[in-house]
């Protein structure tokens, strides 16, 4: 097997306002397959899988798993509204999940509502609808030898070793994998003020 690309330029590029997915690096362990493990499979982790659909090798034997507890894939809670009336509080010019095609989302908009601007701000849950079809052409556009896999399960724990990172699962099997990004956007905040109990 040939040597595994850098992936640490696939997660660290620019990425949706949902947050930055961190990557837990490990050596390669020795086996026939790489294998990239996506905790969240929201606007970040829809974005990891779209750039190494665009930057692994043909004939790399890969499998990419995009592990989302909730079954949704794509948007992520942040987009996944579906009241028009909640809407992106940046502007359709500057929303592209793309950070070397800046006018992505805008193209994207412009081929299905022609009229659309880009200083418009659309409806959270259109954004959403983006995100789903970036995963879709991610899926349809992997180079040859490359797999991704959708898997709807909760990630519990990650044990690195010097070889792999252990994944264990809330209701599937342990695995193990060769790199791991953590795209599970931003943790929930607690109330700012405590309520008094009435």
């Amino acid at each position: 097997m040939s040597p595994p690309p850098d992936l640490t330029a696939v997660s660290n590029g620019s990425a949706p306002p949902a947050g930055d997915p961190t990557t837990v690096m490990a050596r390669p362990e020795s086996k026939s397959r790489f294998r990239i493990t996506i905790v969240g499979g929201g606007a970040g982790g829809t974005v990891v899988a779209y750039n190494l659909a665009r930057q692994l090798p043909e004939g790399f034997e890969a499998d990419i798993l995009l592990i989302e507890r909730s079954g949704i894939f794509g948007p992520g809670v942040p987009y996944l509204t579906g009241n028009p009336e909640h809407r992106l509080n940046v502007v359709t010019a500057r929303m592209s999940a793309l950070h070397d095609e800046p006018d992505h989302f805008l193209r994207w908009m412009k081929e299905r509502e022609p009229q659309a601007h880009g200083d418009d701000y659309v409806p959270r849950g259109v954004y959403g609808e983006y995100l789903k079809d970036l995963l879709d052409a991610a899926a349809a556009s992997m180079p040859r030898g490359v797999r991704l896999r959708r898997i709807t399960d909760e990630v519990t724990s990650l044990r690195i070793t010097p070889k792999s990172v252990t994944v264990r699962l809330k209701h599937g099997a342990d695995f193990r994998s060769d790199r791991v990004v953590i795209a599970t956007g931003p943790l929930p905040g607690g109330d700012p003020v405590e309520v008094p109990q009435v």
